[in-house]
C-alpha cells in the first residue's frame, strides 16, 4: 500500500488559478502506442509503492497498455495484452484473491468481459472472457451478494449484465436485467445506507441516471430514473455536501456540463444541479485538488481538448471551472499521487493522439506547507469488520478519504472529532486512509476482515 511521502524539492506552480486555488503544471505526454486509448486507470500493478497506468484500446488495437510509473511523475514504455475486441472500458481489482491487480474489459465489438489477471510484476496472463450482453460499453465491481468475492456488473445497449464472481478469478453466468434507453457508464455505491452495493447507470437517449437497488443477494431493484443534463455520457459517486449520504455526478455531452445529483441515504437524490465545463465532456472525477478536506471535479471536455477543474465549497457547489490543456481527442481521466508529494494529480488517455497527459499537481509548492498530523489520528479497532472509529483530536472539520488496495476511492466524506463509519460494504483487505485539512494531512493503514 502506498505511503504519502513528501518531496523536498519545490514544484514550479503553472497555471494557477487564484480564486479557486487549483494549480495544475503544464502536461507531460506519454506513448500509448495504440489506436484510441478510451479509458486511463491508475493503480500499482508491480507492488512498488508507485502509481501505474492501464489504458484500455479500442478500435483497431484490441488491447491494453501498461505504463510503469517511477513515483517522479513519469512512466516507462508501454507494454500491450491482448483484450477482446474493441474495448471501451475497464476496470483493475483482485478478482483472485492473490494480492495481485487483475483487469477487466468491457468489449463492445465481441458483446463480451475479458479478464486478464495480473501476476504481480506488472505483467498479466491470456484474456478469459465472458458473455455479457450485446455491445457493453463499462463495467464496474463490487460484492453484490455479499459472499466477499468481486463481482461485475455491466452496461450495454441491451441493459444490465450482472457476472457473480467464484473469487478465484472466474465468473457465472451472466443475468440480464432491461433498463430503459441508452446505457453508457455504471458506478456502484449505497445508496440507500443498507450495506449494500448499489447501481447507478447513466441514460444518454433519456438524459437521465438510472438507480437499482440491490437486494443483497446479488439481484436488482427495478430502475428508477433521475434528471441530469444533455446526453450524461460518465457518472461517479462521492460525498460532495459532507453529510455522510452518497451523491451523484455526471458529466454531460451535449449541455456541456456536469450535473450534482444530492444523495438522501434512501435510495433516491435530489433535483440535479449543473456547473459549466468545457465542449463535449466526456469524463468525471472527483478528489481533493486544492488540499481544503472539500471534494472538486475534474471534466474531460473532449471537445475542446482540455480538461476542466471545478473547487467544490463542501456545500455541494462548485466554482467556476479552470481549464487545462491536454491532448488531442481526450476521452477519459483518472487521479492519484504520481510523484509522490501528497497531492493528488491527474491523468488524461487522449484518443485521436495515441497518449496520455500528466498534469502534476502544484498547490503543494513547499513541504512546509502541510503538517502531518498522524499523532492527532487514532483509528479503531484495526483490522476492523462492519465498522469502525476514526477519531481527530483537533475537533476541526476535516477530509476523510479511504482508498482500496488498487488505489480506488470507497469511501470520501467530512469527519470531526469521532466519527463512526460503516465499513460494512468493504470487501477484506488493505485500505488506505488519507485525511486531509486546510494545513495538515494524516495517512494510515486499515485491514478489514471477513
Amino acid at each position: 500500500m502506498k505511503k504519502l511521502l513528501f518531496a523536498l524539492s519545490v514544484a514550479t506552480c503553472l497555471n494557477a488559478n487564484a480564486q479557486t486555488n487549483v494549480c495544475f503544471s503544464t502536461a507531460t505526454t506519454f506513448t500509448t502506442g495504440n489506436s484510441n486509448p478510451s479509458c486511463i486507470i491508475s493503480t500499482d500493478l508491480n507492488g512498488d509503492s508507485k502509481k501505474d497506468l492501464v489504458t484500455i484500446n479500442g478500435h483497431a488495437a484490441n488491447n491494453v497498455s501498461r505504463l510503469i510509473g517511477t513515483g517522479t511523475g513519469s512512466f516507462g514504455v508501454a507494454t500491450n495484452f491482448t483484450s477482446g475486441l474493441q474495448p471501451q472500458q475497464g476496470i483493475c481489482a483482485d478478482f483472485n484473491a492473490d494480492g495481485k491487480v487483475d483487469v477487466v474489459t468491457a468489449n463492445a465489438g465481441a458483446n463480451t468481459i475479458s479478464i486478464l489477471l495480473g501476476n504481480g510484476a506488472g505483467s498479466f496472463g491470456a484474456t478469459t472472457s465472458y458473455t455479457a450482453g450485446s455491445g457493453p460499453l463499462a463495467v464496474v465491481s463490487a460484492d453484490f451478494n455479499s459472499d466477499t468475492k468481486l463481482d461485475l456488473a455491466a452496461v450495454s445497449s441491451s441493459g444490465l449484465a450482472i457476472l457473480l464472481g467464484t473469487g478465484t478469478g472466474t465468473f457465472g453466468t451472466a443475468t440480464h436485467y432491461t433498463v430503459s434507453g441508452s446505457l453508457d457508464a455504471i458506478t456502484s455505491a449505497d445508496f440507500n445506507g443498507d450495506g449494500k452495493a448499489d447501481l447507478a447507470l447513466t441514460n444518454s437517449s433519456l438524459n437521465t441516471v438510472s438507480v437499482l437497488l440491490n437486494t443483497g443477494t446479488g439481484t436488482f431493484g427495478t430502475a428508477t430514473n433521475f434528471t441530469v443534463g444533455t446526453m450524461p455520457y460518465s457518472v461517479i459517486s462521492a460525498d460532495f455536501n459532507g453529510d455522510g449520504k452518497t451523491d451523484l455526478a455526471t458529466a454531460n455531452q451535449t449541455s456541456n456540463d456536469v450535473s450534482i445529483l444530492l444523495g438522501t441515504d434512501t435510495g433516491t437524490f435530489g433535483t440535479a444541479t449543473n456547473f459549466t465545463v468545457g465542449t463535449t465532456p466526456y469524463s468525471v472525477t472527483s478528489a481533493d485538488f486544492n488540499n481544503d478536506t472539500k471534494a472538486d471535479l475534474a471534466v474531460v471536455n473532449r471537445g475542446s481538448n482540455n480538461i476542466s477543474v471545478l473547487a467544490g465549497t463542501g456545500t455541494g457547489s462548485f466554482g467556476a471551472a479552470s481549464t487545462f490543456s491536454v491532448g488531442s481527442g481526450p476521452e477519459s481521466i483518472t487521479s492519484a499521487d504520481f510523484n509522490g508529494d501528497g497531492a493528488i494529480d491527474l491523468a488524461v488517455s487522449n484518443g485521436s493522439t495515441n497518449t496520455v497527459s500528466i498534469l502534476l499537481n502544484c498547490i503543494l509548492t513547499d513541504i512546509n506547507q502541510l503538517t502531518n498530523t498522524n499523532n492527532q489520528l487514532n483509528i479503531y479497532p484495526n483490522p476492523a469488520q462492519n465498522n469502525f472509529t476514526v477519531e481527530v483530536s483537533n475537533n476541526q472539520k476535516q477530509l476523510l478519504t479511504i482508498f482500496d488496495i488498487n488505489g480506488k476511492q470507497v469511501l470520501s466524506q467530512t469527519i470531526q472529532g469521532t466519527t463512526n463509519i460503516d465499513a460494512s460494504s468493504f470487501s477484506a483487505g488493505v485500505y488506505n486512509i488519507s485525511i486531509t485539512g486546510n494545513n495538515s494531512f494524516s495517512n494510515r493503514k486499515l485491514v478489514i476482515v471477513n
